[in-house]
């Protein structure tokens, strides 16, 4: 009970910061229900990339292909331990599906570009941090969009916190909005 209250408390602070430090959040994705997205906080404009980055790079299967749901519950679950997930999931290629709920492609010292997907109870996303190498895959994504992104889960793992992925990329994205 301790050791969740702990967890808790460290992952809300880290939240606390991580807002303060973006600013405000409407810098991040539009309000309106329209499917404009804003790529750059600054200048609203799609980032542009030399032709050797806008080549799609080869993305190799993925070891697991699930949903928001399935691998936060996975890391929430009674009686996981760090140990276990870590020799499951650390430098595997993870598929994860859910709905894009905040973005920034902006990166700033804070943190760099992210996607937050999310289960349909809004409770449990996962946070992929995007390749730099895919930049079709980031003129896919826009706020309220289901997408399927693949990334990398690193070797620190801990049970009882949200995962997270590195390195991703966009496999599939809706093609409309839906919210």
């Amino acid at each position: 009970m301790k050791i969740n209250l702990f967890f808790n408390v460290v992952l809300t602070s880290i939240c606390c910061l991580f807002l303060s430090a973006c600013g405000n959040p409407s810098n991040f994705t539009n309000s309106e229900n329209t499917t404009e997205t804003k790529y750059s906080m600054k200048e609203n404009k799609i980032p542009t990339a030399s032709p050797a980055q806008t080549e799609t790079p080869k993305i190799e299967k993925a070891d697991y292909k699930m949903t928001v749901e399935e691998l936060v519950d996975e890391f929430m679950r009674e009686g996981a331990t760090s140990e276990d997930l870590k020799k499951k999931y650390a430098n595997k290629r993870i598929a994860v599906t859910g709905r894009v709920t905040m973005f920034s492609f902006e990166p700033n010292d804070a943190t760099p570009p992210f996607v937050f997907l999310s289960a349909p109870d809004g409770k449990r996303s996962v946070t992929c941090y995007v390749s730099d190498k895919d930049t079709e895959g980031r003129r896919k994504i826009s706020k309220g969009k289901i997408v399927t992104m693949q990334g990398t889960h690193d070797e620190f793992t801990l049970a009882g916190v949200l995962p997270s992925l590195g390195e991703c990329f966009v496999l599939e994205a809706e093609q409309t909005n839906s919210r």
